[in-house]
């Protein structure tokens, strides 16, 4: 599974536009409603909100698996990065990687992750243009068994095939997982509590996944 693109809304579109293009030097074009920034073979999309609500989200860009430290350094230079229990990194084994975490303009919780089995290496310094692809984004949902067996029937496995479960959800493969969960979990490296809010997913070049503020999943095909 790979994750093409992926739409966000927010309500600081100025604040998020200068924060992606300034400040961690992604480069990024203008879009209707928004702007889009390249994340390496990804695009991420921000729209601005029509509304008074203050969206967020969480999602992961992937980065070399030799070039966690140097993206950690290049990070903290530009921003503060997310602590949880005094820690600003951690070491999943489950799928071998480590993370860290920084807060954008909007409250984003995003994280770096090096996946050490399923990253290339990159020689060179670190900058934006390093970073490989967008690798996870939640999908937040109260119909959590039934969403999940959606996706699953629609092509999009679940982790080592792991039965969906009332925690946090990972499906898909390699590199590229969507995270599902029901409301009111609280995201590492935050106080933030998992919240629905419009998202738009593009998988594998023509499938598409939309999710609505009450966490309701369309799924759609792509002319290609």
């Amino acid at each position: 599974m790979f994750i093409d693109k992926v739409i966000i809304s927010t309500h600081v579109l100025v604040q998020m536009k200068s924060f992606y293009t300034d400040v961690l030097q992604f480069p990024s074009r203008s879009v209707d409603q928004g702007f889009a920034v390249v994340i390496g073979e990804s695009i991420l999309e921000c729209h601005e909100v029509s509304d008074t609500s203050e969206p967020f989200y969480h999602f992961a860009f992937n980065i070399p698996s030799n070039q966690f430290e140097a993206a950690k350094v290049w990070a903290s230079e530009r921003v503060q990065l997310a602590e949880e229990d005094g820690q600003t990194e951690v070491y999943f084994n489950r799928f071998h990687s480590y993370s860290f975490y920084i807060v954008d303009p909007a409250g984003n919780i995003v994280e770096f992750i090096s996946r050490q089995l399923d990253a290339p290496a990159r020689e060179g310094n670190f900058s934006s243009k390093m970073v490989l692809s967008i690798g996870e984004i939640n999908v937040t949902t109260p119909d959590l068994f039934a969403t999940g067996q959606q996706l699953i029937d629609w092509g999009i496995p679940a982790y080592q095939q792991a039965a969906i479960e009332e925690g946090l959800n990972f499906l898909g493969a390699g590199s590229s997982f969507l995270l599902l969960g029901k409301p009111d979990r609280q995201w590492l490296f935050s106080h933030r509590k998992a919240t629905m809010y419009p998202l738009t997913i593009v998988i594998d070049h023509h499938k598409q996944i939309k999710v609505s503020v009450t966490g309701q999943v369309q799924l759609s095909m792509l002319a290609t």
